[in-house]
């Protein structure tokens, strides 16, 4: 007769024949490590300059965001936090004196999403096509890629404040 192994989350497991309880829970807990509240551990936040451009980049889409309720955008907000706690969970800024090499290519990798920004701004509008004598859409198309980038720039200032 099959025996079960009722799971903490209610689904029923079939036990083999002859396996002694103890060692039915430990199997169960090693297959379905869930269904007993144990999930893969946490990732920790790293240190450094890669894990400094992951969250850099994260932060910049928090900024967009932010930029985004500022202006009346629905759900702005909601998506600047998201980004923000993202980034807190790829990286953690070590202390100088804990690691003065990691403080310092920490904090150019989150610096780096926002240099990036407005150099990508500005080789995009240096392809849009030239609209006029004067190349007026390109312009335009710069200012505005510019500006876009320089806004990011200033709301990652204020929010460092």
């Amino acid at each position: 007769m099959a025996q079960y192994l009722t799971l903490p989350n209610g689904n029923s497991i079939e036990v083999p024949e002859g396996m002694d309880q103890q060692t039915a829970y430990a199997k169960a807990i090693e297959q379905f490590p869930e269904a007993f509240g144990l999930g893969p551990p946490k990732a920790e936040p790293e240190t450094g300059f890669i894990a400094g451009v992951k969250s850099g980049f994260e932060n910049l889409k928090g900024d967009i965001g932010a930029i985004g309720a500022g202006l009346g955008i629905e759900g702005g907000a909601e998506y600047s936090e998201a980004q923000r706690e993202k980034a807190g969970q790829i990286y953690r800024q070590a202390e100088f004196s804990e690691d003065p090499i990691d403080y310092v290519t920490g904090l150019l990798g989150q610096s780096a999403a926002y240099m990036a920004a407005p150099i990508v701004a500005a080789g995009l509008a240096s392809t849009a096509p030239v609209s006029g004598a004067l190349g007026l859409g390109a312009t335009a198309a710069g200012l505005l890629g510019a500006g876009a980038a320089s806004a990011t720039q200033l709301q990652f200032y204020l929010s460092r404040q």
